[in-house]
């Protein structure tokens, strides 16, 4: 009975149907399967990719927020509080009124005892915490005291904003005054700055302004080795023109190329910008290198990543 019905003609019918359906099955639903394991694992792998970018622009974020706490809520504020302390200090009160009742009086204010009690004051306190000048100015801008003592009774040759800022110290204020090429009273090729404070007597009146020349490229530069993200990230510190305040390993290349003096650092001398094509691979820049505009990096810094 059993081999009869296999013979039937519907029973052949159903075989060969069930033989087509399996083979179309195989034929067609592999090909889905994997297109859809690989559409499952591509979107799987954007998900992790778009996780990483996430969490690295959560770590730029941290190492930004770091660094600017160091640099201004640490560092800057140091360097107000102590050049503040000194400025209060009763010898150099009492030295700078003496200094300014002899220079009236057009005496020699080299020889004043109280150039030489600055000069013990300096050597004593200041240089402990790795200032390399100092700087006692009246209010004409004359050079009352100095721990380069050619300076003294000096005019200070200063650019017109720093007159402004000096002003400002004059009237009380506390200023951070970077040193430009053309002031010759000051020391150059060296990333320096001058931490100056208003002197005030016992009414509180302001008599003179006190200078500190402290460099910030040591600590500048362990703040960008610090916050660098991963083994090859690099971090670099600049200002809201595009100047350099840590050094660049680059730098000799810079030197190479003309960007920099031979005996400058990159570091306060070079500004970030785009010259418009490869200098390394022989471009020949056309503008002048202060005409040169930023480059995107530093355009979305400024920006904040915009």
């Amino acid at each position: 009975m059993s081999r009869i019905n296999l013979l039937r003609p519907d029973v052949a019918v159903f075989r060969c149907i069930h033989s087509l359906v399996s083979g179309c099955i195989k034929v067609f639903c592999v090909p889905v399967i994997f297109l859809l394991m690989v559409g499952i694992t591509l979107y799987e792998l954007q998900n992790v990719e778009q996780g990483i970018r996430n969490q690295s622009v959560k770590n730029l974020k941290t190492a930004l927020d770091a660094t600017y706490d160091v640099v201004v809520n640490n560092w800057s504020k140091n360097a107000f509080k102590n050049t503040s302390s000194w400025a209060a200090d009763k010898i150099l009160i009492e030295s700078a009124q003496e200094l300014l009742i002899a220079f009236e009086n057009q005496k020699n204010l080299a020889e004043q005892p109280a150039q030489k009690n600055l000069q013990k004051f300096f050597l004593n306190h200041l240089q402990h915490h790795q200032i390399t000048d100092f700087k006692l100015i009246a209010k004409n801008l004359m050079i009352l005291a100095s721990a380069d003592l050619k300076d003294i009774a000096q005019s200070a040759v200063l650019s017109e904003e720093n007159r402004k800022h000096l002003n400002g110290v004059f009237s009380g204020e506390k200023q951070l005054i970077k040193i430009e090429g053309s002031e010759s009273t000051f020391q150059q090729r060296k990333p320096s700055f001058f931490v100056t404070v208003p002197v005030k007597d016992k009414n509180d009146d302001v008599i003179a302004a006190f200078a500190l020349q402290i460099s910030p490229l040591k600590q500048f530069n362990y703040i960008a080795y610090a916050e660098r993200i991963g083994q090859s990230g690099e971090v670099y510190l600049f200002d809201k023109s595009g100047l350099l305040a840590s050094e660049s390993r680059f730098t000799d290349q810079l030197r190479v190329l003309g960007l920099i003096e031979q005996d400058e650092m990159s570091a306060f001398n070079f500004i970030v910008a785009d010259p418009g094509g490869n200098l390394l691979s022989g471009y020949k820049r056309i503008t002048p290198i202060e005409d040169w505009p930023m480059t995107k990096m530093l355009e979305q810094a400024l920006n904040n990543g915009r």
